[in-house]
C-alpha cells in the first residue's frame, strides 16, 4: 500500500498501517505489540467472518485479572529471551554479510536513496529505486552499479543495497559461462565510435585563410 504521488491521503491509509503493524509478531520479541501491551491480541476483521467465543464461555473478573498479570509475566520474560537471541543472530548476519561482500557481478539490487522533496514528506516517500545492475567489484565495501545501458554507471557502499527479488529482472546486461560481462550495449556504442572514427578521417582538413598564398 503507497500514499498517492502528492501525498493527500496518507491519513486514510493510517488506520490500516498501524492495525498491521499491531497485529504482526515481532522479529526480536517474538510476540505481536499489542499481546505485549493489552495481554491478549486484538480482534481482527477474518474474527467477523470466522466467529469468536461467546460471552458466556469467558471467565470473571477476577480470574481473568490474575491470569492477565501471569501472562504478562510471561510474555515479558518470553520477550527477554528473544532479545538477547536475536540480538546475537543479528550481529552474527551482519558480520557475515560484511565479510562476504555482498553481491555479484550481474545481480540485481535496490540502491537506497532517498530524496528530500519540496512539499512532500520524506517518511512518505519510496527510500529504494532500482532495479540496478551490479558491473564490478571494487573493494571489500564499494560497488559499481548501473540502471541501465545508456545510464551513468554509479559507485555505491554495499550498505545502501539491497537485493531484488521483484518480477521482471533486468536483461539489459548478461553473463557467459566464465564470469565475463557482455553488455547489449557495449558492442553498440563501439560500432558508433568506429564509425565517427571513420567519417572524421575521410573528412578534408581544410587550410586557414591566412595561410593562403592568395
Amino acid at each position: 500500500m503507497f500514499v498517492a504521488d502528492n501525498q493527500h491521503d496518507w491519513d486514510k491509509c493510517l488506520p490500516y498501517v498501524i492495525m498491521a503493524y499491531r497485529t504482526s509478531v515481532h522479529e526480536t520479541t517474538g510476540c505481536t505489540h499489542s499481546e505485549m501491551m493489552l495481554g491478549r491480541d486484538i480482534g481482527l476483521p477474518s474474527d467477523l467472518l470466522m466467529g469468536r467465543l461467546d460471552d458466556d464461555t469467558c471467565e470473571v473478573l477476577i480470574e481473568y485479572a490474575e491470569q492477565l498479570r501471569d501472562r504478562l509475566e510471561q510474555v515479558d520474560q518470553y520477550a527477554c529471551k528473544h532479545l538477547r537471541i536475536a540480538s546475537d543472530q543479528q550481529k552474527k548476519n551482519y558480520d557475515q554479510k560484511a565479510q562476504a561482500g555482498g553481491y555479484k557481478e550481474g545481480e540485481a539490487v535496490w540502491l537506497h536513496n532517498p530524496k528530500k522533496k519540496k512539499g512532500i514528506s520524506p517518511k512518505l516517500q519510496r527510500p529504494w529505486e532500482g532495479p540496478y545492475v551490479v558491473l564490478k567489484r571494487l573493494s571489500d565495501v564499494t560497488f559499481r552499479i548501473q540502471k541501465g545501458p545508456k545510464t551513468t554507471p554509479r559507485v555505491v557502499h554495499y550498505n545502501r543495497l539491497k537485493k531484488y527479488f521483484g518480477e521482471n529482472p533486468p536483461t539489459w546486461m548478461k553473463f557467459s559461462g566464465d564470469g565475463e560481462r557482455q553488455n547489449k550495449s557495449t558492442h553498440q556504442e563501439k560500432i558508433c565510435h568506429e564509425e565517427k572514427e571513420l567519417r572524421g578521417s575521410q573528412q578534408k582538413r581544410r587550410t586557414p585563410g591566412r595561410f593562403d598564398d592568395s
